[in-house]
């Protein structure tokens, strides 16, 4: 196992840095991956930011393995979402503004759990001062993930993608997501 006191995220830490929150991790061996994160630093750049951050909020890459419910996926994923909380407190990280880019996968049926995931994330990054941007909204309202099917490569002849703010509030409020689990004792 692990050791639980390193967690690494991926990224490039810079004084002005962007966290991005996906659904699913990136895979530096992966030829769309690598393009994915080639978008990420390129738009970073265009807003200034001279750094940027990336987290997922579900580990696993295997994306079959999210269909079977299984204990341990909530508590890996809330294990996650403490890692942020625990980034984010950092001193010396300056992160003010946070991309997120989680697109529909959260709305399976087989995966609950992420859904209600989101709601704790939020729940956590309430503590920050923070502000919430996406590129776009897929057609369900969930923020369009940063892959590069979705943003079609940013080459000179495209214009790259607008980062716009996601009233995160909002779109867990009208989810009726619940911001901390459901504690039971039997």
């Amino acid at each position: 196992m692990k050791d639980l006191n390193q967690f690494k995220f991926r990224g490039k830490r810079g004084e002005k840095n962007l966290l991005i929150i996906t659904l699913y991790p990136v895979d530096y061996d992966n030829f769309l991956s690598r393009i994915a994160l080639q978008n990420i630093d390129a738009i970073a750049r265009d807003y200034d930011y001279d750094g940027w951050i990336i987290s997922s909020i579900c580990p696993l890459k295997d994306l079959r393995k999210l269909n079977s419910v299984q204990f341990i996926h909530p508590v890996i994923i809330y294990y996650r979402i403490t890692m942020l909380k625990n980034l984010l407190s950092e001193k010396d990280i300056n992160i003010r503004d946070v991309w997120l880019a989680w697109g529909d996968g959260v709305e399976n049926e087989n995966r609950q759990y992420l859904k209600a995931a989101i709601g704790h994330l939020y729940g956590t990054l309430l503590e920050f001062d923070l502000r919430y941007w996406c590129i776009s909204r897929t057609r369900r309202a969930n923020p369009r993930d940063a892959s590069p099917e979705t943003l079609r490569g940013i080459i000179p002849e495209i214009e790259p993608p607008t980062l716009v703010k996601f009233d995160f509030q909002h779109y867990v409020q009208r989810r009726e997501l619940e911001l901390k689990p459901r504690i039971t004792i039997q």
